[in-house]
């Protein structure tokens, strides 16, 4: 029974997996031996009793290793297991590998393999899919004799004429005219075409032949070029240098003219991305980024008409027209990058066609987030408009009111001017921009300084009412929140558009992580949480980096953490990882929260998005989105583990650049630290027991310039030796070490003589009390945890030793800084013309000028600059006003 999806007549595709498959045909005697198409009304044998589980052999002529065969199985599988588990057949499969194997894939030694493997198997229907599995059970009517066949994807002039009755061969609906002509609508000024696949595999051949067989039509029209008699290295030099009016029609190509072998589905991207035309494909499992795409055949359709044959079993025949058959396993799909590479408008492409991975715009992306701002900005404006009218019904009844109401006007006409102006050169400058974000943001900073500075001066004013007063603050408290999620906003554009860079210097990692897990400590234990520090022992204490970038990035996590978790605890976790060439920090988040559900896993790190429907945590929902930007900046990535209802884990990775000694011994010595001990005390000897260098070193190097006579040993049995050889006042040791780790070497010095007067100090990177117990019990005396302060060292030696130190001084004592009056005299020192251009400066009430005045006045007075500064910080311009206006011309 051939089934040709190119013919005119009605296909009918009988769903025939049992014994009663061959009786009927044998029966109504329709079906010639030769392999003509059957009538399509196909008479089906009762269905099997509902115990009885169907078996059905389906045999790949390739292996799942190439895409078409993965995807035809998932299309399989997706329709057999909608059928509930009792009435699923059972599915075997045998992948022949002939694209590797070539013929000795379908030689009689695997069909002997076959029959034995499958010898107590009595199977309903066997499958095959693509030429060489055809031809291998064609070729062996005594393998499975008496099973009903389907051959899927079988080219019917390669059928021999033996045929046996028994079976349904479905050729695949590849319309090649369709194809070809597809090619030169998309690309009309095509002159050429050129047809790539392989003259020795069996699967390519048929298509090209099939090619040949309408080559006429297009006579005229366009040059058919084949390349068959390939060379991969070749082929891929010479798909460089083709004519700009040449297009490629990649069929597939499994070995070339010396047998090395090729995967197709990765032969085309390369084919595509080194090619100087485009490049079309037949089947949707070479879909590729870097291909144009084109009319193709989908695997993953082709499983699912399989599949629908598999589950329906002898129950009801599917019955499709040509072009049905031809709609339901083709279509239309195109890659939209490649579109735009080769300059290829919408409207050349076919009816009904597929553009993956087509680029949103901004408006698209963010468009519910553009308007929100927009009536937030309107209703702040609204409530302006509405106060200045409330103002203006009110009697001016003093002159300064009526002479400050003329200035405001005065005021309001100039910065009308200059906002006009501000309005055309931001028009033009806007077409050079990179992000529509950046420059709205800029555009909503303006006036809203305006707003802050004028409801700041309102406020100070003697003459409003209360209920006026309040309106005043809740203008200034909602414009401070929308100026910050405007910079939130103006971040992650700065991000986008690549301005943000990293400074990178020295610094101690161990006091940053100890300060902000401090400061974070304070806010989870006000819900009642736990706040856990916990890092290994080789954890480095100077690195090379982005202080600001890091701290920002833990806090925002650490924060996030503590916000969503209501009940037990959070844990900060470092710990350093080889990894090629470098060493990269791990840092990980671990939290008891609420967790994330899985469908909103993918959206935590889109920006101005809060997973989840609730509303009960305030925040823009760009922390996460900077922070991830801020790693991957930093050449890492930050990740997301979570279990919803039991907590989430973030994980930033990203590599360091551990700070050398020359930058550590630059540091300079602050004012109150330790400079050494103070006179007439013993010379004490300190054993340092660490495995790692950079703390060995470190250690050393704290405790040498306070002048302690120390050795160091790498382990634990090498601290009981020299514990015994030199006999030391006090030992620093790490608990986690190789031989013999800290707790064993304690016990073991406890034990000898002297053992009990020593005093010693874990250094442990534990935060766990169970692990700090365990050290006491073993005999030492206290623990500092890593990564340590260096008065923590110093506080606990003077603590068990009772030493007195010395500590560094300020060579000069620095005067706090007195709060300079504003007062006419001081004013009236400065040049009249920087006094005018400061007086411009506040009536326009530009932050930036102002500020710009400021730093001029700062050379001249200091005093004076930082006064001016800080009321300007906090738009106090009224108290500038007054002192500038007393000031006589």
């Amino acid at each position: 029974m051939l089934i040709n999806g190119s013919r005119g007549r009605l296909i009918a595709i009988g769903l025939l997996l049992m014994a009663g498959l061959a009786e009927s045909l044998a029966t109504e005697g329709d079906c010639p031996t030769s392999g003509a198409a059957c009538n399509p009304s196909v008479t089906t044998a009762p269905a099997p009793p509902p115990a009885a589980k169907r078996k059905v052999l389906i045999i790949h002529s390739y292996t799942s290793e190439y895409p078409w065969v993965r995807k035809l199985r998932e299309g399989i599988f997706e329709e057999i297991n909608q059928l509930p588990l009792a009435q699923r057949p059972e599915i075997y499969e045998e992948q022949l590998d002939a694209a590797r194997l070539g013929k000795a894939a379908i030689s009689d030694h695997v069909a002997q393999h076959l029959t034995q493997k499958y010898a107590g198997i009595a199977f309903d229907a066997i499958f095959t899919e693509l030429q060489d599995a055809a031809i291998f059970l064609l070729d062996r009517p005594q393998l499975f004799p008496g099973v009903p066949r389907y051959y899927f994807d079988f080219t019917a002039n390669n059928l021999p004429a033996d045929r046996p009755s028994q079976g349904v061969f479905v050729t695949l609906p590849s319309d090649w005219e369709i194809t070809l002509q597809t090619i030169l609508d998309v690309l009309p000024q095509t002159r050429r075409i050129v047809i790539i696949g392989d003259r020795w595999t069996e699967h390519p051949q048929s298509r090209i032949q099939a090619i040949k067989s309408i080559a006429g039509r297009f006579a005229g029209k366009v040059e058919l070029e084949y390349w068959e008699d390939i060379v991969f290295d070749e082929l891929f030099d010479q798909v460089k240098h083709l004519p700009k009016d040449s297009a490629i029609l990649y069929i597939s190509t499994f070995r070339d003219r010396f047998g090395q072998k090729g995967i197709p589905a990765l032969i085309a991207p390369k084919l595509s991305q080194i090619a100087s035309a485009p490049v079309f494909i037949v089947a949707d499992s070479f879909l590729n980024p870097a291909s144009l795409g084109g009319y193709m055949i989908s695997a993953d359709k082709e499983g699912h008409l399989i599949g629908k044959i598999i589950a329906a079993g002898n129950d009801q025949p599917l019955q499709l027209t040509p072009d049905q058959f031809r709609e339901a396993l083709n279509g239309y799909y195109f890659e939209d990058s490649q579109l735009k590479r080769w300059g290829i408008p919408d409207q050349r492409l076919p009816q009904g066609s597929v553009i993956l991975n087509r680029e949103k715009g901004l408006w698209e992306s963010y468009r519910v987030y553009i308007i929100a701002v927009l009536v937030a900005f309107v209703l702040e404006t609204l409530l302006i408009v509405s106060l200045i009218r409330s103002n203006r019904r009110r009697k001016r009844a003093e002159a300064e009111i009526l002479r400050y109401s003329d200035h405001l006007e005065e005021m309001v006409k100039e910065r009308t001017a200059e906002l006009a102006e501000a309005k055309v050169r931001a028009e033009d400058s806007n077409r050079a921009k990179s992000s529509f974000l950046a420059n709205m943001s800029h555009e909503l900073r303006t006036p809203l300084n305006a707003i802050l500075g004028f409801s700041g001066l309102m406020q100070r004013s003697p003459d409003i009412s209360d209920s006026q007063r309040e309106n005043l603050t809740i203008i200034n408290r909602s414009g401070e929140h929308l100026l910050s999620l405007i910079n939130d906003v103006l971040d992650m554009a700065k991000i986008e558009a690549g301005r943000i860079v990293l400074e990178i210097a020295a610094f101690d990692l161990g006091a940053l992580v100890r300060d902000i897990s401090d400061m974070m400590r304070f806010r989870a234990e006000e819900k009642g949480l736990q706040l856990l520090l916990d890092q290994s022992s080789d954890f480095p204490r100077l690195i090379r980096g982005d202080e600001g970038k890091l701290r920002q990035i833990i806090t925002n996590l650490l924060g996030n953490a503590i916000k969503f978790t209501q009940q037990g605890g959070v844990t900060l976790r470092l710990q350093l990882k080889a990894k090629s060439d470098a060493q990269w920090l791990i840092l990980e988040v671990e939290d008891s929260g609420i967790g994330i559900a899985p469908a909103d896993l993918g959206r935590v790190f889109e920006a101005f998005v809060q997973a989840g429907k609730t509303s009960n945590h305030q925040g823009t929902g760009l922390g996460l989105a900077i922070s991830r930007q801020f790693v991957q900046l930093m050449g890492g990535d930050l990740t997301v583990h979570s279990v919803l209802g039991k907590g989430s884990i973030f994980r930033v990775e990203f590599p360091v650049e551990i700070a050398d000694q020359a930058e550590v011994r630059t540091l300079k010595p602050e004012s109150g630290q330790v400079a050494g001990l103070e006179p007439g005390q013993p010379n004490y000897r300190i054993l340092i027991v660490e495995d790692q260098l950079e703390n060995q070193q470190l250690l050393k190097k704290l405790l040498d310039s306070v002048g302690f006579q120390v050795l160091i040993a790498e382990n634990g049995l090498e601290a009981v030796e020299l514990f015994q050889s030199w006999s030391p006042h006090f030992i620093w040791m790490d608990r986690r070490m190789p031989v013999m780790d800290g707790v064993e070497a304690t016990r073991q010095i406890r034990r000898l003589p002297g053992g009990e007067s020593v005093k010693i100090a874990a250094l442990t990177a534990s935060a766990f009390k169970e692990q700090q117990q365990e050290m006491l019990d073993a005999g030492m005396d206290d623990f500092v945890r890593k990564p340590y302060r260096f008065d923590e060292i110093y506080d606990c030696m003077a603590k068990h030793l009772g030493l007195k130190y010395r500590y560094y001084t300020d060579s000069a004592e620095t005067k706090e800084q007195q709060i300079t009056p504003l007062s006419a005299d001081r004013l009236t020192q400065l040049p009249l013309a920087l006094r005018r251009d400061f007086g411009n400066a506040l009536e326009t009430l530009d932050s930036d000028d102002i500020m710009a005045v400021i730093q001029q006045i700062g050379q001249i007075d200091e005093a004076l600059g930082h006064a001016l500064a800080r009321l300007a910080d906090n738009y106090d311009y009224s108290a500038i006003l007054e002192a500038i206006n007393s000031v006589p011309d």
